[in-house]
């Protein structure tokens, strides 16, 4: 089985595993539970949440650059043209999270009343209203996962 049919099963399963969940008609005390999930500052917990989280999306995208790796090694290219492309790859790739570092650390402030805003409403919000976003997303992973399968 190709790398890419790998990363599209994933997102298949994924996705219907999110739509499924968000087909779950949450109780009051589930509720409650949600809202002493959502961490309500910086801590470790939160950090191990979204480290899980990003995991579980950059391996899956990490997938084709270790075939391209596989890939320049089986068609014997040079060392020096591998390296610049690789190179020239991992400048695009982490380009955009340095631009983002740069733009958090140039409005730390603004950013961080926008998070806290959007915290605030999704503490209000119904639960409901965040299992609705929950089946968009997992509609979304499980067309992109499908795409990959049928092709």
């Amino acid at each position: 089985m190709a790398n890419n049919q790998i990363s599209s099963w994933f997102y298949t399963i994924l996705g219907a595993i999110f739509v499924l969940i968000s087909l779950y008609k949450p109780k009051k005390k589930m509720e409650s539970r949600f809202l002493e999930w959502l961490p309500t500052q910086v801590s470790i917990r939160a950090m191990i949440i979204l480290g899980i989280i990003v995991f579980a999306i950059e391996f899956t995208t990490a997938l084709p650059y270790f075939y391209s790796i596989l890939l320049m090694d089986g068609l014997a290219f040079h060392t020096g043209l591998s390296i610049g492309i690789l190179l020239g790859y991992n400048a695009i790739m982490v380009l955009p999270s340095i631009l983002l570092l740069i733009v958090f650390i140039l409005c730390k402030n603004w950013i961080m009343n926008q998070l806290e805003q959007l915290r605030s409403k999704l503490v209000k919000a119904p639960l409901s209203s965040v299992l609705v976003g929950v089946a968009v997303i997992g509609a979304i992973l499980f067309n992109i996962g499908i795409r990959g399968v049928l092709s």
